[in-house]
């Protein structure tokens, strides 16, 4: 059941200098609109000014509802001041309505970052729909005191680059995972550009506190091959905001392997999420390759992710597959 959702804003392509684009997977060849997106929501207004490409404030208050919605649609003071320090008043819940119960509430934060090709974009869209459509993390789900979570997926870039790829969805069954799994296969590419990891994790906080969903547990999934941010809101302004609202935030760290497409990483990617990004009660980071290891780290993050558990912490070994780092 999808709740909400137009891409957040867009932004032209950007390739790497020299590089050769690739043809186009049938899914991503819709040509995005030039730089200044609007941001689409659940207002009464069309459109307001797009707050991910800095186009100044748009705004409305919520009507009344339940409390549960009221304290929710009112949207975390924490987030509003972060956002109003960089020209974002958020439009949240302007339609209010009494929430809808999940057990989680999930943000897929995807790479869509320059580095990332349209092939590789796929592969990763292909992993997570794998994910939630596998009979382990059907029966996780299942396994809840509310049987159904909440989930959305968004391919994030530079600072005015967060597109809202499928809008929350309930996932409460085979039906409704297979659904969330087409529209990811199926939307075009939005987003382009360098690296803005805090726009990134300010844009999940965000679709947090303004959709009409209330969950026991709130988790921001954020993945990338670089722990490097160019531009936008910085890192820890936007780490603080979300935990102080009991945001979780894993980590999903991309290494490069086999074919690096000339983007090899000289740190330690899973040291840095874990340092920089990651946070919160029982937050873990797990890492995985461009290869088979995808797929399954992919799988193991959702199942962890559901279920509310933390990953016991495991040795590194050369050639081992998925990781993690609880911390």
């Amino acid at each position: 059941m999808a709740l909400s959702g137009e891409p957040l804003t867009r932004l032209l392509v950007t390739l790497p200098f020299g590089a050769k684009a690739p043809a186009p997977h049938p899914a991503l060849t819709r040509r995005p609109p030039p730089r200044g997106g609007r941001l689409s929501s659940a207002c009464d207004r069309s459109d307001i000014p797009s707050p991910l490409a800095g186009e100044g404030q748009g705004g409305g208050r919520p009507k009344a509802g339940s409390e549960a919605r009221r304290s929710k649609a009112r949207a975390p003071r924490r987030l509003l001041a972060t956002l109003a320090a960089f020209g974002w008043l958020l439009c949240a819940g302007a339609q209010a309505q009494d929430p809808q119960r999940v057990d989680l509430e999930l943000v897929l934060l995807a790479d869509a970052s320059r580095s990332i090709d349209d092939a590789e974009l796929m592969f990763q869209r292909s992993g997570y729909a794998a994910a939630i459509t596998d009979p382990l993390v059907l029966s996780a789900i299942a396994g809840g005191a509310g049987q159904r979570i909440a989930i959305t997926y968004v391919e994030w870039a530079d600072q005015a680059s967060q597109d809202v790829v499928v809008p929350w969805s309930v996932i409460d069954g085979t039906a409704s995972a297979e659904h969330f799994a087409k529209a990811l296969m199926a939307a075009p590419r939005n987003a382009f550009g360098p690296n803005a990891i805090g726009q990134a994790l300010a844009a999940g906080h965000a679709l947090i506190a303004s959709n009409d969903i209330e969950g026991d547990r709130k988790v921001i999934d954020f993945s990338g091959d670089s722990a490097y941010s160019f531009g936008g809101i910085p890192i820890e302004v936007a780490r603080s905001a979300a935990l102080a609202d009991d945001i979780v935030i894993n980590g999903l760290a991309i290494l490069c392997g086999g074919d690096c497409g000339g983007r090899p990483v000289d740190y330690d990617l899973e040291a840095a999420f874990a340092a920089l990004i990651v946070g919160g009660p029982g937050h873990f980071v797990l890492t995985a390759d461009r290869g088979e290891s995808f797929a399954e780290a992919v799988r193991k993050k959702l199942l962890l992710e559901i279920a509310g558990l933390t990953p016991p912490q495991l040795a590194r070994r050369p050639g081992e597959g998925p990781r993690a780092r609880p911390d």
